[in-house]
């Protein structure tokens, strides 16, 4: 218990006050409610695995039961997972809770580092409920997120030792283009200290340790997309920390393919082991290239470990 009020209190002081804000987490597939002074929270499960995952909050007045409307930019959600001898948290876009169409539901989406059990604090005003929810293994053919380091880059495990930091390059989204092919859109991500916090890379990020301390300030990053690894584009992010990129191939609905990503970081160049550019001219086999194999309209999803 002790170690557990500790990393929260980790979270306070680590996570910037929009990412915590929006931090959320995945959902078992019967659901869950909870009662509030104020409100009745209903989280509603899509689908839910590693890597990108979509639910719903449905949220009403205690008072009447009316739908509560308006509510997108109060709601803080902190997900938590425990893994026995430590918890973490996971990486959560700065959008990820807006309000659709029908009043009272809230459209929710976040990415996760990995399956497992979850617990998720909802906090509206004053008011906080709890639940315990689970997220699926990305088992299927297509990638979720790949993983980028740099054995330059290194933060404090959770058993004290040294380990390089990850990059999470998470697929977002594949949509049919005709001009430049097809785009593929990638949610981009990387962790501090202490596990609590997984924040959206974004130019000016500061990176702690925690004792405070700025390990890392993020000056730039660049990403990279390649259809087969011999021709690149540069591809464009947003505020939100994701970035598109076309494939020069407009593909069909249910047509798979590969697309190949490189990322920098203050113009140092990230591996998927971490170690020097291996130069291979076998694109798969390069482990500065950050290998997708990708499905028009596909959600058949893929991962490795946290």
């Amino acid at each position: 218990m002790k170690l557990l009020s500790t990393f929260k209190a980790m979270a306070r002081m680590l996570a910037a006050p929009a990412l915590f804000l929006f931090s959320i987490v995945a959902l078992s597939a019967c659901g869950s409610s909870s009662g509030t002074p104020g409100y009745d929270v209903e989280l509603v499960p899509g689908s839910m695995a590693t890597g990108k995952s979509s639910f719903q909050l449905k949220v009403t007045r205690k008072s009447d039961g009316s739908p509560a409307t308006g509510l997108a930019g109060n709601i803080e959600l902190a997900p938590l997972m425990n893994m026995g001898t430590f918890v973490h948290s996971t990486a959560i876009p700065a959008d990820a809770v807006s309000e659709s169409s029908t009043p009272g539901t809230y459209d929710c989406t976040l990415f996760f580092v990995m399956g497992g059990d979850w617990t998720v604090d909802v906090t509206i005003g004053s008011e906080t409920t709890t639940h315990a929810m689970t997220v699926g293994m990305g088992m299927g053919s297509d990638t979720s997120v790949v993983r980028m380091k740099n054995a330059s880059d290194m933060y404090m495990s959770m058993d004290g030792a040294m380990g390089m930091r990850n990059y999470y390059l998470f697929t977002d989204s594949l949509v049919p283009g005709e001009t430049h092919g097809s785009a593929l859109t990638v949610f981009v991500a990387t962790l501090q200290e202490g596990l609590m916090s997984f924040p959206p890379l974004t130019a000016g990020l500061q990176l702690m340790g925690m004792d405070g301390s700025v390990q890392k300030t993020i000056d730039n990053f660049t990403l990279e997309i390649s259809g087969d690894g011999v021709e690149w584009d540069a591809m464009t992010c947003d505020g939100n920390s994701r970035c598109e990129g076309h494939l020069h191939h407009a593909y069909a609905a249910g047509e798979q393919g590969t697309a190949y990503l490189r990322l920098t970081v203050n113009g140092d160049v990230y591996t998927t082991d971490g170690a020097a550019a291996n130069n291979s001219a076998d694109p798969a086999s390069n482990n500065a290239n950050a290998v997708f194999t990708v499905t028009m309209g596909g959600s058949d999803m893929s991962s490795g470990g946290m």
